[in-house]
């Protein structure tokens, strides 16, 4: 045998020298120890790279939420603001109404009166003829 290193081991006649088989076996063992490290570490990267992708989509959730619970606040908030200014809008508005409902009172009264000083001066002419003379 030669001191280059061999892919496979020579064969003498039908069957591995005891020194191949066991230089072979150490090869095997080392190859498949660096695929068990290779595939330990491409799980382990696997796995952080889930939970980083799940601590993002978390962080992407608690964003969403967020912003759902501002929007809620921004319409809340508008919602009352609108109800604020119909409440401002009625309370104006029945101001206004009771204001023009107490000037027709007032209308009305001083109709009354003026209607009630019209029966009276009728009355008076009617009782004193037109003589130039006072009762």
């Amino acid at each position: 045998m030669t001191n280059a290193k061999m892919d496979y081991p020579k064969l003498k006649g039908d069957t591995l020298g005891a020194q191949e088989v066991k230089h072979q076996q150490v090869e095997d063992n080392v190859s498949l120890r660096t695929l068990d490290e290779k595939r330990l570490w491409l799980i382990s990267d696997i796995q952080q790279t889930e939970q980083l992708d799940s601590q993002q989509h978390l962080e992407r959730m608690k964003r969403r939420q967020q912003r759902e619970q501002e929007e809620r606040q921004k319409q809340k908030e508008l919602k009352e603001m609108k109800m604020k200014k119909q409440e401002q809008w009625r309370t104006e508005r029945a101001k206004k109404t009771a204001l023009q409902e107490q000037v027709l009172r007032e209308r009305a009264d001083r109709l009354k009166q003026f209607r009630e000083f019209q029966r009276k001066v009728l009355k008076l002419e009617s009782v004193v003829p037109e003589t130039g003379c006072k009762p």
